[in-house]
């Protein structure tokens, strides 16, 4: 990761540049956390009558999963840069 994205990254969550990495990963954590409940109220709700409910919901799940991937690219990048 360039050191300038990994400032912004610093800016961003709020951290000193010693810190991001731990800070990421918590944030990961914290992301995958809200992805399973997301799950499983969506599996709750699959069979409601209300098809644009469900469909929503898994509209969500599907956006919390890609969000999940990129927080971990980010870690894995800053892991990178010896943060």
């Amino acid at each position: 990761m360039p050191g300038g994205q990994a400032r912004q990254w610093s800016n961003a969550v709020g951290v000193a540049p010693d810190e991001v990495h731990r800070r990421l990963q918590s944030l990961w954590r914290e992301q995958e956390d809200l992805y399973g409940r997301q799950s499983r109220l969506r599996d709750q709700l699959h069979s409601c009558p209300d098809r644009e409910l469900d469909e929503h919901l898994s509209q969500v799940e599907r956006h919390m999963g890609e969000a999940a991937m990129l927080i971990g690219n980010a870690v894995a990048s800053v892991a990178g840069t010896g943060f």
